[in-house]
């Protein structure tokens, strides 16, 4: 048997192109139209086909809702490290189009018995901070859209964790040096990460240079102090920075000496 549907719009019901199967689904042009469906007959025998009859015509169609925004890839990047800053990302999706309005967010901490709100958390960034020391860390977000249905379910990220124990700088060996001549020093500290990074807060006279840096552990780092000759007579002091991927950061407190 064969099968069409037809639509009305008003001038009267005409044949919608490819629609030939007992179900059809409707389009945005169907809106407003009334639908028909009409089946011939046929037989595999005898006098093959009959005549074609069609049903009442159903509607109006009505238009389709709007839909909710969807989050979707939720995620989490950074370090996870007491004083590292900690970045949620996601896709946001809306089947109309409507534009990303003012989604919110949240951060939830679980140190053992279940994720609790960290108050206060609500942007796309989190600093962890020392409450956060060996919990998962999840990043939540629920789309908000400007226009059609507003607001969407919340969706959070895979946990992520536990967070480790704070960066912490000790010492510097040797903790002087004279201006124009490289020394290759040793800083001491707690949980340095790999790709560590070591620079000088503002002080007085030329800033020294770094270089030839190394983590040889979560303890040591290695690397290569150099100033220029000349400059101020008498003693300079810096302080040393020792910086972790992700932010985490420690200070050595006049560390350096710089000598005549």
């Amino acid at each position: 048997s064969t099968y069409r549907w037809l639509r009305d719009v008003g001038s009267g019901p005409t044949e919608i192109l490819g629609a030939t199967a007992t179900t059809y689904t409707l389009v945005g042009a169907d809106q407003g139209a009334m639908i028909t469906f009409e089946v011939t007959p046929v037989a595999q025998t005898g006098t093959p086909t009959g005549s074609p009859v069609s049903s009442a015509p159903v509607g109006p169609v009505q238009a389709a809702p709007n839909t909710a925004p969807v989050a979707s890839n939720v995620q989490v990047g950074g370090t996870l490290q007491v004083g590292a800053v900690l970045t949620g990302t996601y896709a946001y999706t809306d089947n109309e189009g409507d534009l990303q309005g003012a989604s919110t967010y949240r951060w939830l901490r679980d140190v053992g018995s279940g994720p609790t709100e960290i108050l206060g958390a609500t942007a796309t960034t989190y600093t962890l901070v020392g409450a956060d020391q060996g919990a998962m860390i999840t990043f939540e977000v629920t789309p908000v859209a400007q226009t059609g249905t507003p607001t969407g379910s919340s969706v959070s990220s895979a946990p992520v964790g536990p967070v480790i124990a704070p960066l912490t700088l000790t010492g510097l060996s040797p903790n002087a040096m004279a201006r124009g001549v490289p020394l290759s020093v040793t800083i001491t500290g707690t949980n340095f990460l790999p790709g560590a990074t070591v620079s000088f807060d503002p002080g007085q006279g030329p800033a020294p240079t770094v270089s030839d840096v190394v983590r040889v552990d979560a303890n040591t780092i290695t690397a290569t102090f150099t100033t220029k000759s000349g400059g101020p007579k008498g003693n300079l002091l810096w302080d040393v920075r020792v910086t972790n991927p992700g932010g985490s950061t420690a200070v050595l407190v006049g560390g350096l000496t710089v000598l005549p």
